[in-house]
Formats: C-alpha cells, sequence, structure tokens
C-alpha cells in the first residue's frame, strides 16, 4: 500500500509474540483501518486492494 505521495508503507505483526491468529488479525485491521484512513483523505482504494 502506498500514502499519498506515493511512498510504500507496512506494517508487521510478530507471529512469535502474538501467534500466528492473532498477528493475521492484527495485520487485517491495520491494513483496512490505513486503507479507511487514506481513502479518506482521497486515495481511492477500492475493496478490491483489501481481499
Amino acid at each position: 500500500m502506498n500514502d499519498l505521495e506515493g511512498k510504500r508503507i507496512s506494517k508487521s505483526f510478530s507471529i512469535r509474540k502474538n501467534g500466528l491468529e492473532n498477528a493475521i488479525k492484527q495485520a487485517v485491521f491495520w491494513r483496512d483501518e490505513s486503507i479507511r484512513a487514506l481513502n479518506e483523505l482521497g486515495a481511492g482504494y477500492t475493496d478490491r486492494h483489501s481481499k
């Protein structure tokens, strides 16, 4: 995913610290919230970007 200036943004979630399921849930939540926030600023991400 890229910010409004085209810079790639990412975040990682430790499986070792959080367990596989929690790490996946945290990553999905972060991605969905990031896309929502970027769209509020006019980024134009669609539902297909998060699936």
